[in-house]
């Protein structure tokens, strides 16, 4: 029996339509299986959370985007149970990105009935001063989160998804964002004991995956599995530097600018503003914040990835660490 949750709002309305496509599917090859439908009535974490009570060892396949990946993992209450399945028709789709997953929907359909890898990913968490949010592929505090707050109910989003060009939304707010997000003064700790202060910060990503934001690859050298979040922090760099920044990140090619980025690999990282900034977690917006810790919890899901998953991708090789050996940068 696998067990589908499918998100018929997603890109832009077109998931119901799809969910029947792959439906026709299931029903010639005579596979056994039952739907939950996301909406007002019924969220992805309470789907998740109502298969998990009844069933263990089972197969649930989410339908949908990144943001119904977030809400799924919500309602994991055994997640070395679980082996999450993905079809992907979101905007961004980073976590297919991350997992080598099919975009087609049937395509990513035999993926999952026919697995050839199938691959264990931490689960990881973000705090702030009475909420909890877990997060698959990463979650991010400053300018990152801005774009994504916007993209969620922009208009040209819908219209890109509806042509197949969502992944440009981000673009597009991301140049809008550039001209009205100003720098802020943070302190950021890593694993409770090397304290950084930037004093022009436009945004830190605590990242689980190598991708966030439509297929920045923000951390090259990210590994679900390893139990850490790689932590990358811009600051310091002029605006119009920034404009010539982004689109090298689409190839993991900022690792190059090491004046103004910094990366970390860590647990645990805590981010300390003078003001609040924007937070998400998996592009998904998660309020403003003064303070937020995020960090791997220990647990792992299965899932089920593409075929070529654990090739390496353009820019992979760099993994664009480097020790902080000063208090303050930029």
């Amino acid at each position: 029996m696998y067990y589908f949750v499918v998100n018929p709002n997603a890109r832009s309305g077109m998931g119901l339509n799809i969910w029947k496509s792959i439906q026709k599917e299931l029903k010639s090859k005579l596979i056994s299986h039952k739907v939950f439908f996301t909406g007002p009535a019924l969220s992805a974490s309470d789907a998740v959370r109502s298969i998990c009570r009844e069933e263990t060892d089972c197969t649930i396949i989410l339908l949908g985007g990144d943001g119904t990946v977030n809400e799924a993992i919500q309602g994991l209450l055994h997640p070395k149970t679980v082996t999450l399945g993905y079809i992907p028709i979101g905007s961004g789709n980073d976590f297919a990105r991350d997992y080598r997953l099919p975009t087609d929907p049937i395509q990513a359909l035999q993926n999952i009935l026919h697995p050839v890898n199938r691959v264990s990913m931490d689960i990881c968490r973000v705090r702030t001063a009475g909420q909890t949010q877990l997060f698959a592929g990463s979650s991010g505090m400053g300018f990152d989160a801005a774009v994504c707050m916007e993209a969620l109910d922009s208009p040209i989003k819908h219209t890109l998804n509806r042509i197949k060009l969502g992944k440009f939304t981000y673009i597009g707010i991301a140049l809008h964002q550039i001209f009205s997000f100003s720098p802020k003064p943070i302190c950021v700790l890593f694993d409770g004991n090397e304290k950084v202060r930037f004093r022009k910060a436009y945004f830190v990503c605590a990242m689980n995956h190598p991708y966030e934001g439509g297929g920045l690859m923000l951390a090259p050298g990210a590994d679900g599995q390893d139990g850490c979040l790689d932590v990358c922090v811009v600051s310091g760099l002029p605006k119009a530097l920034l404009l010539i920044l982004l689109p090298t990140a689409f190839f993991g090619k900022h690792v190059l600018f090491r004046r103004y980025i910094t990366f970390r690999r860590c647990r645990r990282v805590s981010i300390h503003s003078s003001s609040p900034l924007p937070v998400h977690t998996d592009g998904e917006a998660f309020g403003m914040h003064t303070s937020v810790t995020a960090g791997t919890t220990g647990q792992q899901v299965t899932i089920i990835a593409g075929p070529s998953f654990g090739e390496p991708a353009l820019g992979q090789n760099s993994k664009g660490f480097r020790k902080i050996s000063k208090e303050t940068v930029n």
